[in-house]
């Protein structure tokens, strides 16, 4: 009888608990050990292809992923193939796919397959079209289907198509400053380019397969095939570059993909004639004992039009896209702990977000060629505490958000043609940008109204950032843009047709001139701003133009502080009546670029950062610097600075609030002092470190990234 009641009892039990929960189950993916028509759900009876893969096959194939269900990649395994999310979690219960919870490290989604071809090397110029460089150039048969614009990598490090003239970067293969000059842009029109100096070659064929790069409206480059060239005119004919080129100023282009113009290490060219590759190897020596790849796959993990689902802890390499969303009808989904490096594209992106409720954070997006870092339309959009450095195109760009926020990035080393690190472009409405730091990129900061919309509010705030180039809206009818407690380092320049302009406890050099402004500390102005034209500080703005930027502040490995007397301290004024508090309640408007308080005092500092350390004796002056980078991989900078000889611990503790190194434990001198964290024997996470000086303590946070 006690049986059948505890068994009734269970049965009770089970009814109870929600049907999605009650069948989520575990699923194992191992790519070079696994089995299709095995269970997939252990380790030892793992799945080759994850459900959704194009490729495949029995059980995998037939399993039907369900609420709850968690996918585990086996982490250190190279997959190649593409992940397509076919089914949608729930509320609470999203389906994720992991890629670090299972193995060493985390699983890499690659779409770049070997190639196990032999490598010959040119006997003679005439062996390899003329090039005197022949002794360094090896060729072989190239697979089906090779693009020479596709990723082509040696040793998984890009390799370059043959250019002239020769980019001092190749991974801005499309820097006009370093192409050929078209006067006037007489000789170059949407389909034929004429160069008396350069296309001089008598052989009407010899530039058969190249392509020509040039520069046309509005500020972009385009890449097409020569379909012919004419050596008594001098003139080589192409495919339409897409757009009209530039007459009243000069133009640019370059030519690729030939033979002759292979010059130097890394380059390489496809000769359609002959369907073969030829190249210089990067490590100029022999190929054959270099593993060579080539891109196969367009995207890694595609969840367009999906719903509750978690994307996290893999690497996403050597595709033209990484993580995609293009459906609107997209849903409550979370991409974190990811980084997606060496991709090539044209235009496209490594993490697309387009729909409602997405969150992208903790991700590590490097060198993608020609691609932007993060795209987002859709509404209530999240991006958060990534770190995107050297894409060549935007690194995050926003066009079509309504609720979304761009905080605490670090955007590095984005430059090329048409690149900006963070642009807000089009029809976007209630945007928080706060946090985030720029640097070492060509343009820092866009943004811009929307022609169509006249109307539309953008209502904007920028708050808490430090930018390193130039910042600029593009106009359109920008309204409603709030500029709180940044460093403009270049400046920042509105467009006459912005309008509901505030500008508030800023740092400028140049610009800046806000329909309401206060606090502002000018280090530099613009050619307009001066009594001449009417220009002229207004309430508590400060002249720093005939002083050290340095005795205002200071940037060390990304970090700022301001040194003592700098009238960025005491500065500012309470901005709150400014800042959106009720539209993004989750935000913390009460902390600084580095976590501290602010105010930390009664009175607001001026620029992205509170100085926390007046009246505290002893330790007066120090302070704990951001780790730079942040994420990092495996290793890290930690700066800081010591206000007189003192004795010093720097501490590393794991979440959990346990001390795993001790950095720092010695007496040191006055002055700046700076420590490498060694992270390659932890776990992907997030780490505390903390900085003691006598009575003075001060917490930071890390993200190490796998």
């Amino acid at each position: 009888m006690a049986g059948k009641i505890a068994t009734k009892f269970i049965f009770i039990l089970l009814l109870l608990i929600p049907f999605n929960v009650l069948i989520a189950i575990p699923y194992y993916i191992d790519y070079e050990q696994g089995r299709d028509d095995n269970s997939g759900t252990d380790p030892n009876n793992a799945w080759k292809h994850c459900p959704g893969d194009p490729n495949a096959g029995g059980i995998s194939a037939g399993t039907i992923l369900t609420a709850g269900d968690i996918v585990y990649f086996k982490g250190g395994v190279v997959y190649q193939g593409d992940i397509r999310i076919n089914r949608n979690g729930s509320e609470g219960n999203p389906i994720t796919f992991k890629g670090d919870g299972w193995g060493t490290g985390k699983a890499i989604i690659d779409g770049a397959d070997r190639m196990d071809n032999v490598w010959t090397l040119c006997a003679s110029p005439d062996s390899c079209f003329g090039n005197l460089n022949y002794h360094n150039i090896y060729y072989t048969q190239a697979p089906a289907n090779f693009n020479f614009f596709s990723g082509f990598y040696e040793d998984n490090n890009f390799l370059w198509f043959s250019q002239d003239p020769n980019p001092s970067d190749p991974f801005l293969h499309d820097n006009i400053s370093e192409f050929y000059v078209v006067p006037g842009g007489r000789n170059l029109s949407r389909t034929q380019l004429i160069d008396s100096s350069y296309f001089i070659q008598p052989d009407p064929d010899f530039w058969d397969g190249a392509y020509i790069i040039a520069w046309r409206i509005p500020n972009v480059t385009s890449t097409k095939p020569v379909t012919s060239y004419n050596p008594n005119s001098h003139t080589v004919t192409f495919d339409d570059l897409g757009g009209d080129v530039y007459t009243d100023r000069n133009s640019y282009y370059a030519v690729l993909n030939h033979i002759s113009i292979i010059d130097r290490p890394g380059e390489y060219c496809y000769d359609v004639a002959t369907n073969r590759i030829y190249l210089w190897p990067l490590n100029s020596d022999d190929p054959n004992s270099h593993i060579y790849s080539v891109k196969k796959r367009q995207m890694g993990i595609v969840y367009s039009g999906r719903k509750n689902i978690v994307i996290e802890g893999f690497i996403v390499q050597n595709f033209v896209l990484g993580i995609r969303s293009d459906n609107s009808n997209t849903e409550n989904i979370v991409i974190r702990n990811n980084e997606v490096r060496n991709l090539r594209s044209d235009n496209w992106y490594a993490i697309q977000m387009n729909g409602k409720n997405i969150t992208v954070e903790n991700n590590f997006v490097q060198n993608c060629n020609r691609s932007v870092g993060i795209l987002a339309a859709g509404e209530n959009l999240i991006v958060r505490n990534n770190y995107i450095k050297r894409t060549s195109r935007q690194g995050i760009w926003f066009m079509g958000v309504t609720h979304g926020q761009i905080i605490g990035n670090i955007v590095e080393d984005i430059n090329g043609t048409h690149s900006n690190a963070i642009s807000v472009y089009l029809y976007n409405k209630d945007i928080l940008v706060a946090g985030n730091r720029v640097l070492d990129s060509e343009i820092s900061f866009t943004f811009e109204g929307d022609d169509d919309y006249p109307d539309n509010h953008l209502n904007m705030t920028v708050y808490n950032n430090y930018f390193g180039s130039d910042a600029h809206s593009w106009g359109a009818f920008a309204k409603d843009i709030k500029i709180i407690n940044n460093i403009f380092r270049e400046g920042l320049f509105f467009s006459d047709s912005d309008t509901l302009t505030v500008s508030v406890n800023n740092i400028f050099h140049g610009g800046g001139d806000a329909d309401i402004r206060s606090n502002n500390i000018y280090t530099d102005f613009g050619w307009w701003q001066s009594s001449r034209y009417g220009w002229s500080l207004r309430e508590n703005e400060i002249d720093w133009t005939k002083k050290n930027v340095d005795s205002l502040y200071r940037i060390i490995d990304s970090s700022i502080y301001y040194p003592d007397g700098s009238q960025a301290i005491d500065g500012g004024v309470d901005p709150t009546q400014y800042l959106p508090i009720t539209l993004f309640p989750d935000y913390n408007f009460f902390v600084d670029l580095h976590g501290n308080s602010r105010p930390s005092k009664r009175t607001w500092d001026v620029g992205p950062v509170e100085s926390v350390n007046a009246d505290r004796g002893v330790a007066q002056y120090c302070e704990l610097l951001q780790n730079f980078p942040n994420p990092f991989n495996p290793g890290t900078k930690i700066g800081y600075e010591v206000s007189e000889k003192s004795n010093v611990l720097l501490e590393v503790f794991d979440i959990l609030g346990r001390r795993i190194a001790v950095l720092v434990d010695q007496i040191e001198e006055k002055g700046y002092h700076q420590i490498e964290f060694d992270g390659s024997k932890y776990a992907t996470g997030v780490y505390l470190y903390r900085l003691r000086v006598g009575r003075f303590s001060q917490c930071r946070r890390m993200v190490l990234l796998k």
